[in-house]
């Protein structure tokens, strides 16, 4: 396999983070763009799923295509290393809940999700918006690939096959449509506490609502006075719902990185602002009395914490003077030792085996 043209030690990760450890691309990235440049670049019209930071984009010359993102933080990551390129103004980003218009695709190129929802999610785009003839390209590091990613690859088309191993990564083909196939995104509906919940595949915790929320809404409840909110990270909207009821009285405002969650949350709540948004500094004039968040510690198969930091950073100068913000998280990553950084009064209010909720108070030293 012949190397790509760029160095891959000019791609930048966003959000940022300060383990040095990670990168931006990874083999199964260098082998797509490989097999892509040495065999589909005669295709006039391309689409790229699941780019996680740019890497496959920017290595696209020369021709119009089309990037599906589901995460905010990914679209700019692609934003920034394309534009670093000059390539940012041939990119047309779609989503799962955009509506196609245009040439259909003739080749694809997927760097395989972790998530089976989301690897399903994108084979259901690519069957409607795809000419009957497209071939699909899918990277993977060996170690993660299980046999569950082709039996729903085999759902939607007939060839599904495999490659040689390089550099401990492998590609995956797909052709031949199946006809007949449902291509339809499907909502799935959760009961928790005798209330329906809709939510969207690709959601964080798919078929339930997840362990750490539930004992979050165990034990806090909202103070009369609080009533201006902030559920970050929200998933399908649960918390801001529980706590409130939809109380017309208070002002809930749901933020999460991920489309189909902020989709979720429109099908779950009538009052409320919802933003797909990965930073709570683009709420530049919202100052809250409590922020109630269930952080992410991990991005696929990573693990990092930086993420939720810079959250809880940023969040401290979105609180009111006295205003709170509220943390779940496993018991193993003590943010106690950070949360100290930039609140005073940092106190555990409820603990289990698994779990941690803190209570951190804003001074407003940072207003």
């Amino acid at each position: 396999m012949e190397k790509t043209n760029d160095s891959p030690t000019i791609w930048q990760r966003y959000p940022p983070t300060d383990n040095h450890t990670l990168q931006a691309w990874n083999a199964a990235d260098e082998f797509l763009v490989s097999e892509y440049q040495n065999s589909y670049t005669d295709s006039k019209n391309t689409a790229v799923f699941h780019d996680r930071f740019g890497f496959l984009s920017g290595n696209i010359d020369g021709k119009k295509f089309d990037v599906i993102v589901y995460l905010k933080s990914q679209q700019k990551a692609i934003r920034i290393n394309t534009e670093n390129k000059g390539l940012g103004v041939n990119i047309r980003f779609l989503t799962p809940f955009d509506e196609f218009s245009g040439q259909k695709w003739e080749v694809c190129i997927i760097h395989l999700p972790k998530s089976i929802e989301m690897w399903e999610i994108y084979l259901k785009m690519i069957h409607r918006f795809s000419d009957e003839k497209v071939e699909i390209l899918t990277g993977f590091m060996t170690r993660h690939f299980t046999e569950n990613w082709m039996e729903v690859a085999k759902k939607y088309f007939y060839n599904v096959r495999q490659s040689k191993a390089w550099k401990k990564a492998r590609l995956m083909t797909l052709s031949g449509k199946k006809e007949g196939a449902d291509t339809d995104l499907q909502v799935k509906k959760l009961t928790f506490r005798e209330t329906e919940f809709y939510q969207y595949p690709g959601v964080f915790s798919k078929d339930k609502i997840d362990d750490a929320t539930r004992f979050l809404l165990e034990n806090i409840s909202l103070k009369q006075e609080e009533k201006t909110i902030l559920d970050w990270g929200c998933g399908n909207g649960v918390i801001g719902k529980v706590l409130t009821g939809e109380d017309k009285d208070r002002d809930v405002y749901y933020m999460d990185d991920n489309i189909m969650a902020t989709e979720s949350v429109r099908q779950n709540i009538i009052n409320g602002h919802i933003f797909w948004e990965d930073d709570v500094s683009l709420l530049k004039n919202v100052l809250f009395d409590i922020i109630i968040t269930n952080p992410p510690f991990h991005f696929e198969y990573e693990n990092d914490i930086t993420v939720s930091l810079r959250f809880f950073e940023k969040a401290s100068g979105h609180l009111k003077k006295g205003g709170r913000l509220i943390v779940v998280a496993n018991r193993f990553i003590n943010y106690k030792t950070h949360l100290v950084k930039w609140y005073e009064g940092v106190q555990i209010v409820a603990e289990n085996e698994k779990f941690v909720v803190y209570e951190c108070q804003n001074t407003g030293l940072n207003l």
